[in-house]
């Protein structure tokens, strides 16, 4: 039987083979960064015990002892809730990770809990009288453990927080430093936009908050290198590191903003470099797919994990909380269309100005009638609709993640709220797509040669 030798057949050849090599790639890539991540965190635990930690545990549950669970830095404002829940139990899983027994405490996740008894003070409770675990909470990898462990040997939670806020401080500083050198001021403003809707200041005083922030700005100015030095090709790569990354170190917090910030950032920075539509869309649509692979992979491996070291069928426990947060009991109306629409309004009215009382919702509603009008007067005639529609489908990513983890969202919408960055900043890039700035620009260009 005669091989088909043909210019098609084998163009279709080696088109298989290149696919079938990416995905080898992809997928050593993924095993990699998967073992590396669970050595690292063992190396952690294991070689760091307890003890060399627990003054500072115990500065940080003195800290935290009387705090209120629901505290608020500007009372009645939702976005500024420092939320003294997660922190303490995030530090108590710490507080229980045996360097004897490494392996186990990190696939288990054991911790002390009371009933009735509020975080901060069950923390204090379990870290001066240490009594045994009770629960666990196996479900996440509560992988930024093992960074806090180490800071742990230096300084308490209050230095943490102040080290946190520092680092998020120079990562900003150096992506607008960078955007504004390469002349991208549309995409800074943009940008900037975006962060003061999500009220991201308030994201350093929460251990728990803070690793979707950092992440979304460390890959912010890691694309912004690609784009200016045209090494695009890695953004779907860096793509499913960065969902590994989100899945090991997040709480299910705000964690797509770790993809969408980025890649609509990414498609920004490319179409200002000229790049063909669509292949900027084909680009980002990739980098879309390898973020959710390492995103669901990682948090699927954590339950693998789990279920080799401890020997039991862990199933049961992960399926019955992902059940919860699909469909669980929640604070809107039985009906899924009414329940979805007071959910999403609830999101949206904590962005700030809008979250930030009547003056903020007055402020945020004559802006928007400005801006309405400003778009009446200065719209652009034959916007190019494809990029107008790339932008319109990342903006609904965030959306759509609400939608689907109804249960968490509607409870949780203290911090799930700044998943809508991406959406803001979608939206802000699609107005400057739209508008005609050129009287601006020659006024501009005017004044500069007077």
């Amino acid at each position: 039987m005669k091989q088909d030798t043909s210019p098609g057949s084998t163009a279709k050849s080696k088109k298989i083979r290149s696919y079938a090599a990416k995905t080898c790639g992809y997928l050593l890539l993924f095993f990699m960064m998967y073992f590396l991540l669970l050595g690292l965190f063992l190396l952690s635990v294991k070689t760091i015990p307890r003890d060399r930690v627990l003054p500072n545990l115990k500065r940080s549950a003195e800290f935290l002892k009387d705090k209120d669970p629901l505290a608020m830095e500007i009372e009645g404002i939702l976005a500024s809730r420092r939320d003294y829940t997660c922190d303490p139990y995030f530090l108590c899983i710490l507080y229980y990770q045996d360097s004897e027994n490494a392996a186990y405490t990190i696939a288990k996740a054991p911790y002390y809990t009371e009933e009735k008894e509020v975080a901060p003070r069950m923390f204090y409770h379990a870290v001066t009288n240490d009594p045994p675990a009770n629960t666990e909470y196996l479900r996440y990898w509560h992988g930024g453990t093992a960074i806090v462990r180490v800071l742990l040997l230096f300084t308490d939670l209050v230095g943490i927080y102040r080290l946190f806020a520092i680092v998020f401080a120079l990562l900003y500083l150096l992506l607008t430093t960078l955007l504004l050198l390469h002349k991208h001021l549309s995409l800074w403003v943009c940008l900037s936009v975006c962060f003061a809707a999500g009220s991201l200041w308030f994201a350093a005083g929460a251990i728990e908050f803070i690793w979707s922030a950092l992440l979304m700005l460390l890959f912010s100015l890691i694309v912004t290198l690609l784009c200016r030095y045209r090494k695009e090709k890695l953004f779907a790569p860096l793509c499913l590191v960065v969902g590994m990354l989100t899945a090991f170190l997040d709480f299910l917090t705000y964690e797509t903003v770790t993809l969408t910030v980025p890649a609509v950032l990414f498609c920004g920075l490319c179409l200002a470099n000229n790049k063909d539509i669509k292949q900027v869309a084909k680009q980002s649509a990739k980098g879309a797919a390898a973020w959710l692979f390492g995103y669901v992979c990682m948090w699927a491996g954590k339950w693998v994990y789990a279920a080799l070291i401890l020997q039991e069928n862990v199933m049961p426990y992960v399926t019955g909380h992902i059940e919860e947060r699909l469909v669980g009991e929640m604070p809107l109306p039985d009906s899924y269309l009414a329940g979805s629409f007071v959910l999403l309004h609830r999101e949206f009215a904590a962005l700030f100005p809008f979250g930030y009382g009547k003056a903020g919702l007055v402020l945020g509603l004559m802006g928007l009638l400005v801006l309405a009008a400003f778009c009446y007067v200065f719209h652009k005639k034959g916007a190019d609709r494809r990029v107008l529609l790339l932008y319109l489908l990342w903006s609904l990513v965030p959306i759509l993640r609400f939608l689907v983890l109804r249960n968490h969202t509607a409870t949780h919408i203290a911090y799930t709220f700044r998943a809508l960055m991406g959406t803001v900043l979608a939206w802000t890039l699609m107005l400057v797509q739209g508008l005609d700035l050129s009287p601006f620009q020659k006024k501009h260009q005017t004044s500069r040669k007077r």
